[in-house]
């Protein structure tokens, strides 16, 4: 297999659901904060060459990029920052996932549903400025 995945999950039904789309699992506990000795040992449990990574919790993402760094595979950190954001990167991810597969017309698809999926990654990022709770009172203008 030249790629494979592994989430961070916590509880048995999430664990079976990512399981059911060939994705291994790392059980992070209910605060969902694995080592990085663990991810790097799921990331070696994969059979692949290439292994995506499903943080599914901000609390896991720096640690995720070290056990990257570590690990002698290509490793890709996707910054998933919920169990199910991680859910939906890993349908996307499944070799036979419906989404790969072209939907018939529909006369009663609108517009908006029609359009091609986002090609973003998981994780939302912010460039440039500071965010609005930070801005100072004074700076604004009445």
């Amino acid at each position: 297999m030249r790629c494979g995945a592994v989430a961070v999950v916590s509880g048995d039904g999430l664990r079976d659901l990512f399981h059911e789309l060939g994705v291994h699992t790392i059980d992070g506990g209910p605060t969902l904060n694995p080592s990085t000795y663990d991810l790097l040992a799921g990331i070696h449990e994969v059979p692949a060459e290439e292994v995506v990574v499903l943080t599914n919790s901000a609390n896991v993402i720096m640690a995720a990029e070290h056990a990257a760094r570590w690990s002698d595979k290509q490793v890709l950190v996707a910054a998933t920052t919920s169990q199910q954001a991680g859910l939906a990167a890993a349908v996307a991810l499944a070799p036979d996932a419906p989404s790969r597969r072209t939907p018939a017309p529909s006369a009663t698809r609108s517009p908006i549903s029609a359009r091609a999926p986002s090609r973003r990654p998981p994780a939302m990022t912010r460039r440039g400025g500071s965010p609005p709770a930070t801005r100072s009172v004074s700076s604004r203008t009445n």
